[in-house]
Protein backbone atom coordinates (compact mmCIF):
# COMPACT_ATOMS: atom_id res chain seq x y z
CA UNK A 1 0.00 0.00 0.00
CA UNK A 2 1.24 3.77 -0.80
CA UNK A 3 0.95 7.16 1.14
CA UNK A 4 0.86 10.74 -0.07
CA UNK A 5 3.81 12.19 0.49
CA UNK A 6 3.88 16.24 1.31
CA UNK A 7 6.86 18.67 1.97
CA UNK A 8 6.20 22.22 0.83
CA UNK A 9 4.27 24.62 2.10
CA UNK A 10 1.09 24.57 -0.31
CA UNK A 11 0.53 20.76 0.13
CA UNK A 12 -2.28 20.35 1.65
CA UNK A 13 -5.75 18.37 1.97
CA UNK A 14 -8.64 21.20 2.38
CA UNK A 15 -12.28 21.49 2.93
CA UNK A 16 -15.10 24.20 3.18
CA UNK A 17 -18.32 22.13 4.04
CA UNK A 18 -20.18 19.54 5.79
CA UNK A 19 -17.00 19.82 7.93
CA UNK A 20 -17.04 17.00 10.98
CA UNK A 21 -18.85 19.03 14.26
CA UNK A 22 -16.26 19.36 16.77
CA UNK A 23 -18.51 20.57 19.85
CA UNK A 24 -20.42 17.04 19.72
CA UNK A 25 -18.39 13.76 20.49
CA UNK A 26 -16.13 12.66 17.22
CA UNK A 27 -12.84 10.60 16.52
CA UNK A 28 -10.15 11.48 13.57
CA UNK A 29 -7.58 9.43 12.99
CA UNK A 30 -4.76 8.66 10.01
CA UNK A 31 -1.33 7.05 9.48
CA UNK A 32 2.05 9.49 9.72
CA UNK A 33 5.48 9.06 8.84
CA UNK A 34 7.79 11.79 9.57
CA UNK A 35 10.65 12.12 6.81
CA UNK A 36 12.79 14.10 8.65
CA UNK A 37 13.32 15.93 12.09
CA UNK A 38 11.81 19.52 12.73
CA UNK A 39 13.88 22.73 13.46
CA UNK A 40 13.78 24.04 17.10
CA UNK A 41 10.63 24.88 18.38
CA UNK A 42 8.91 24.51 15.54
CA UNK A 43 5.34 22.43 14.94
CA UNK A 44 3.89 20.80 11.41
CA UNK A 45 0.38 20.66 11.16
CA UNK A 46 -1.38 17.12 10.77
CA UNK A 47 -5.12 17.65 11.24
CA UNK A 48 -6.85 21.03 11.82
CA UNK A 49 -10.55 22.25 11.86
CA UNK A 50 -11.54 26.10 12.73
CA UNK A 51 -12.83 29.46 11.66
CA UNK A 52 -12.10 33.00 11.35
CA UNK A 53 -9.34 32.66 9.21
CA UNK A 54 -6.24 32.99 8.64
CA UNK A 55 -5.54 30.15 11.61
CA UNK A 56 -3.37 31.42 13.58
CA UNK A 57 -4.75 34.88 14.28
CA UNK A 58 -5.86 35.88 17.97
CA UNK A 59 -9.34 35.30 17.27
CA UNK A 60 -9.43 32.23 15.12
CA UNK A 61 -11.67 29.19 16.60
CA UNK A 62 -9.42 25.96 16.02
CA UNK A 63 -8.69 22.34 17.20
CA UNK A 64 -6.40 20.04 15.90
CA UNK A 65 -2.87 18.29 16.22
CA UNK A 66 0.60 18.23 15.18
CA UNK A 67 4.08 17.07 15.45
CA UNK A 68 5.79 19.53 17.64
CA UNK A 69 9.98 19.95 18.79
CA UNK A 70 9.98 20.66 22.70
CA UNK A 71 13.68 20.91 23.30
CA UNK A 72 15.73 17.85 22.05
CA UNK A 73 12.44 15.97 21.11
CA UNK A 74 9.60 15.60 18.73
CA UNK A 75 5.92 15.23 20.38
CA UNK A 76 2.51 14.62 19.34
CA UNK A 77 0.39 18.43 20.76
CA UNK A 78 -3.11 18.84 20.55
CA UNK A 79 -4.90 22.11 20.59
CA UNK A 80 -8.10 23.27 21.00
CA UNK A 81 -9.04 27.17 21.40
CA UNK A 82 -11.03 30.16 20.95
CA UNK A 83 -7.63 32.61 21.09
CA UNK A 84 -5.35 30.67 19.34
CA UNK A 85 -3.01 29.57 22.24
CA UNK A 86 -2.07 26.19 23.30
CA UNK A 87 -3.18 24.25 26.47
CA UNK A 88 0.25 22.86 28.50
CA UNK A 89 -2.32 19.43 29.01
CA UNK A 90 -2.52 19.00 25.14
CA UNK A 91 1.28 17.86 24.59
CA UNK A 92 2.26 14.25 24.54
CA UNK A 93 4.68 12.13 26.24
CA UNK A 94 6.14 9.88 23.60
CA UNK A 95 9.28 11.11 22.10
CA UNK A 96 8.62 10.03 18.46
CA UNK A 97 11.40 8.99 16.20
CA UNK A 98 12.03 10.47 12.46
CA UNK A 99 11.04 8.30 9.78
CA UNK A 100 8.86 5.61 11.67
CA UNK A 101 5.18 5.34 11.07
CA UNK A 102 2.56 6.11 14.09
CA UNK A 103 -1.07 6.24 13.76
CA UNK A 104 -2.66 9.52 15.64
CA UNK A 105 -5.91 9.26 17.08
CA UNK A 106 -7.92 12.73 18.26
CA UNK A 107 -11.67 11.74 20.62
CA UNK A 108 -13.79 14.58 21.68
CA UNK A 109 -15.48 11.98 24.44
CA UNK A 110 -17.66 15.10 26.13
CA UNK A 111 -17.20 19.35 25.52
CA UNK A 112 -14.93 18.90 28.89
CA UNK A 113 -12.36 15.94 27.53
CA UNK A 114 -10.55 15.93 24.63
CA UNK A 115 -7.99 13.08 24.64
CA UNK A 116 -5.04 12.26 21.82
CA UNK A 117 -3.90 8.90 21.09
CA UNK A 118 -1.03 7.07 19.33
CA UNK A 119 -0.75 4.02 18.11
CA UNK A 120 2.78 2.12 17.15
CA UNK A 121 3.07 -0.55 13.97
CA UNK A 122 3.05 -3.22 16.80
CA UNK A 123 0.28 -2.13 17.83
CA UNK A 124 0.59 -0.45 21.91
CA UNK A 125 -1.65 2.42 22.09
CA UNK A 126 -1.00 5.30 24.64
CA UNK A 127 -3.10 8.05 25.77
CA UNK A 128 -0.89 11.17 25.16
CA UNK A 129 -3.38 14.44 26.23
CA UNK A 130 -6.58 15.04 27.88
CA UNK A 131 -7.73 18.72 27.42
CA UNK A 132 -10.66 19.49 29.59
CA UNK A 133 -11.53 22.85 28.24
CA UNK A 134 -15.17 23.64 27.65
CA UNK A 135 -15.71 23.78 23.71
CA UNK A 136 -18.51 26.09 24.15
CA UNK A 137 -20.12 26.89 20.74
CA UNK A 138 -17.58 27.03 17.76
CA UNK A 139 -18.92 26.92 14.11
CA UNK A 140 -15.99 25.63 12.27
CA UNK A 141 -16.01 26.31 7.96
CA UNK A 142 -12.64 24.89 7.01
CA UNK A 143 -10.75 21.39 8.00
CA UNK A 144 -6.88 20.65 6.49
CA UNK A 145 -4.50 17.86 6.42
CA UNK A 146 -1.40 18.54 6.86
CA UNK A 147 -1.29 22.16 5.93
CA UNK A 148 1.14 25.17 6.78
CA UNK A 149 -0.63 27.75 8.61
CA UNK A 150 0.96 30.23 10.82
CA UNK A 151 4.34 31.87 10.88
CA UNK A 152 6.19 29.40 13.28
CA UNK A 153 4.44 26.37 11.47
CA UNK A 154 6.46 24.32 9.13
CA UNK A 155 5.58 22.61 6.29
CA UNK A 156 4.69 19.12 7.02
CA UNK A 157 7.40 16.69 5.76
CA UNK A 158 6.47 13.13 5.34
CA UNK A 159 3.44 10.77 4.44
CA UNK A 160 0.23 10.43 5.74
CA UNK A 161 -3.01 7.93 4.39
CA UNK A 162 -6.11 6.17 5.77
CA UNK A 163 -7.97 9.70 7.00
CA UNK A 164 -11.53 7.97 8.95
CA UNK A 165 -13.58 10.24 10.98
CA UNK A 166 -16.50 9.63 12.66
CA UNK A 167 -19.45 11.59 14.47
CA UNK A 168 -18.89 9.23 17.46
CA UNK A 169 -15.76 8.91 20.36
CA UNK A 170 -14.65 5.12 19.50
CA UNK A 171 -13.16 3.08 22.14
CA UNK A 172 -9.84 2.29 22.98
CA UNK A 173 -10.27 -0.98 21.76
CA UNK A 174 -12.07 0.60 18.56
CA UNK A 175 -9.12 2.53 18.02
CA UNK A 176 -6.62 -0.40 18.17
CA UNK A 177 -8.81 -2.45 15.44
CA UNK A 178 -9.16 0.63 12.97
CA UNK A 179 -5.31 1.17 13.33
CA UNK A 180 -4.70 -2.43 11.79
CA UNK A 181 -6.17 -1.73 8.37
CA UNK A 182 -7.17 1.26 5.78
CA UNK A 183 -10.57 0.83 5.50
CA UNK A 184 -13.09 1.71 8.32
CA UNK A 185 -14.68 -1.50 10.61
CA UNK A 186 -16.99 0.56 11.87
CA UNK A 187 -19.75 2.10 9.72
CA UNK A 188 -22.01 3.76 12.32
CA UNK A 189 -20.92 7.45 12.37
CA UNK A 190 -18.88 7.59 9.61
CA UNK A 191 -18.42 10.83 8.97
CA UNK A 192 -15.92 10.44 5.79
CA UNK A 193 -13.02 8.27 4.91
CA UNK A 194 -10.23 8.84 2.29
CA UNK A 195 -7.60 6.07 1.42
CA UNK A 196 -5.17 8.75 0.70
CA UNK A 197 -2.90 5.92 -1.83
CA UNK A 198 -1.81 8.80 -3.88
CA UNK A 199 -3.88 8.92 -7.09
CA UNK A 200 -6.35 11.55 -7.21
CA UNK A 201 -9.47 9.45 -6.90
CA UNK A 202 -7.86 8.40 -3.27
CA UNK A 203 -9.29 12.04 -1.90
CA UNK A 204 -12.44 11.01 -2.51
CA UNK A 205 -14.66 10.40 0.34
CA UNK A 206 -15.96 6.36 0.31
CA UNK A 207 -18.12 6.56 3.17
CA UNK A 208 -20.99 7.66 0.97
CA UNK A 209 -21.50 11.29 2.56
CA UNK A 210 -19.61 12.68 -0.96
CA UNK A 211 -17.03 15.07 1.65
CA UNK A 212 -13.92 14.63 -0.67
CA UNK A 213 -10.48 16.17 -0.01
CA UNK A 214 -9.45 19.39 -2.12
CA UNK A 215 -5.60 18.77 -3.13
CA UNK A 216 -3.10 21.56 -2.64
CA UNK A 217 0.24 21.90 -4.17
CA UNK A 218 1.81 18.65 -5.50
CA UNK A 219 1.65 15.85 -3.42
CA UNK A 220 3.37 12.85 -4.52
CA UNK A 221 3.66 8.78 -3.64
CA UNK A 222 5.70 6.82 -1.59
CA UNK A 223 5.61 4.12 0.32
CA UNK A 224 3.12 3.34 2.98
CA UNK A 225 2.44 1.64 6.50
CA UNK A 226 2.45 -1.86 6.89
CA UNK A 227 -0.84 -2.73 7.43
CA UNK A 228 -3.41 -4.26 5.09
CA UNK A 229 -6.49 -2.83 3.06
Amino acid sequence: MSALRFNAAADKLLRTASILNIVNPYTVMFWAYMSSALASDVFSTLWISGNNLPFGNGAAQIEGFDFTQLGANVRLESYTTASGSYDANGRGATNLVASTWYCCAMRRNSATSLTMHLITVAGVLTQESNITDNVGTRSHTRGEFGSAWSTNNDPFDGRMTAFKAWSAALSNEELLSESRRYRPIRLDSLHMFTPLFGAATDVVDLSGNARDWTIGGTLTVEKGPPIPW
